[in-house]
């Protein structure tokens, strides 16, 4: 399973929103734990989701992500071959 994680940035060209309210939401815990990546913070695409009630497509996240390699993360989840801890 991967997850992505998207920047600010990202976030507030998906919303069409300020980066100002985007950063003090991610600030605030809105979308659960920021993850920093050298000057960079990132959430879990699917806490945003969750926190605005709206699904975004593929589509929508490259056309947010385009141009700027690093708004979004994909974090490869490695499984356990024992199984969940």
């Amino acid at each position: 399973m991967n997850t992505l994680f998207v920047s600010a940035p990202c976030i507030a060209l998906l919303l069409n929103r300020h980066r100002t309210s985007v950063a003090e939401a991610i600030d605030k815990g809105r979308y659960g734990n920021a993850h920093r990546v050298g000057r960079h913070v990132y959430v879990d695409l699917r806490r945003v989701e969750l926190a605005e009630a709206i699904r975004f497509t593929a589509e929508q996240v490259d056309i947010a992500s385009s141009g700027l390699p690093d708004r979004i993360v994909m974090v490869h989840e490695k499984e356990s071959v024992d199984g969940p801890s």
